[in-house]
């Protein structure tokens, strides 16, 4: 009797992009961290490293920036609720009841278009960086250009 494909999943142990060990059962054939990747193709990132301690060294600058251009009433890992979706900003300065954001380390599409026409203006800082860099976005075009 052959293999039938509703366990042929149980059967594969090692991932079809990497090669790496298949650790749990996602059925998709990908180990953990390609079937996030592959999964995330609809919701592209822009991903540069990971790590927590330089995500904080991150926002501290985001917040030194902020603390430059003037603002005061300034806040780090800001939660807010945009079309019922919770978010959490890496720092954001209130002025006048309008948001200045800066999100530091990775950066999703999705959560960049949800963001910006909510806030005044949206920075994103990418790892090993040593400016952020102002997102606009109209209709069907995104815009990363340098702050100054």
């Amino acid at each position: 009797m052959g293999r039938t494909a509703k366990y042929h999943h149980t059967l594969k142990r090692h991932c079809s992009s990497c090669g790496n060990p298949i650790i749990d059962a996602n059925k998709s054939g990908y180990c953990t961290s390609c079937h996030r990747y592959h999964r995330g193709l609809s919701n592209p990132i822009i991903k540069t490293r990971n790590g927590s301690a330089g995500h904080k060294q991150l926002i501290i600058k985001a917040v030194n920036y902020l603390q430059k251009k003037g603002y005061k009433d300034i806040h780090t890992e800001y939660k807010r609720k945009i079309d019922g979706q919770n978010y959490i900003i890496d720092a954001v300065a209130i002025l006048h009841d309008e948001l200045i954001a800066i999100e530091c380390g990775d950066l999703y599409m999705r959560k960049a278009i949800t963001l910006a026409p909510a806030i005044k203006q949206l920075f994103y800082w990418p790892y090993k960086s040593k400016h952020p860099y102002k997102i606009s976005v109209s209709k069907n075009l995104i815009s990363i250009v340098i702050a100054k």
